[in-house]
């Protein structure tokens, strides 16, 4: 499975890339990422297989349902943080007075 995702990060660079290919090229690209796609259509296939032994087809869909929307969540909040849109923690300002006298000794305390 390693290998598998070392090969779509590796298809992911070459799509920079595409212009620059000759059609053989291509085709070759074309025939891997379409290979690499089947490979993980018979992974979930035999993956949702065995689980139709231990759960119940709704169920398995919930489970489907809910693994999509916590990648997307998980992308969202992804992008968000790398845009800076994320709010920042804002600093708390302590507003209370101080319960002790200052004077010129604690002077750097009284601010």
């Amino acid at each position: 499975m390693l290998e598998k995702n070392k090969e779509q990060l590796q298809n992911l660079e070459d799509r920079e890339n595409i212009d620059a290919l000759t059609e053989t090229e291509a085709k070759a690209h074309l025939e891997r990422l379409i290979a690499s796609e089947l490979a993980r259509q018979q992974l979930d296939k035999k993956y949702y297989t065995a689980l139709r032994d231990v759960l119940s087809a709704k169920k398995i869909l919930k489970l489907m349902e809910a693994d999509r929307s916590f990648r997307r969540k998980l992308i969202e909040e992804f992008k968000e943080r790398h845009r800076g849109e994320r709010p920042r923690k804002t600093k708390i300002v302590n507003t209370k007075k101080p319960h002790y006298k200052c004077n010129e000794a604690f002077s750097f305390l009284c601010l």
